[in-house]
């Protein structure tokens, strides 16, 4: 799988929590009141868009290293099947 950029990012679950007043929380406390797994992002050499969804950051990252080094190593992406004429 061939990628030019590998991205990790929060994908969020429910609504905006609220505070006591219906007010709807700041995005800095988000991470400790909002439920989330965690996407990881990439962009194949043909231009299609691609991701995985872990439950945790750490499965994520492994997932993350595993998909550069296959991308260090020179693996390219599956061929597509074309017609001759």
């Amino acid at each position: 799988m061939a990628a030019l950029t590998i991205g990790i990012y929060r994908k969020w679950l429910g609504p905006v929590p609220e505070d006591s007043k219906g007010k709807q929380l700041p995005k800095s406390l988000w991470p400790r009141k909002r439920r989330h797994n965690w996407l990881v992002r990439w962009v194949g050499t043909t231009g299609k868009k691609y991701g995985n969804v872990f439950k945790t950051n750490k499965e994520a990252k492994i997932f993350k290293l595993e998909m550069q080094s296959k991308l260090l190593s020179g693996r390219a992406d599956k061929h597509r099947k074309i017609a001759l004429h």
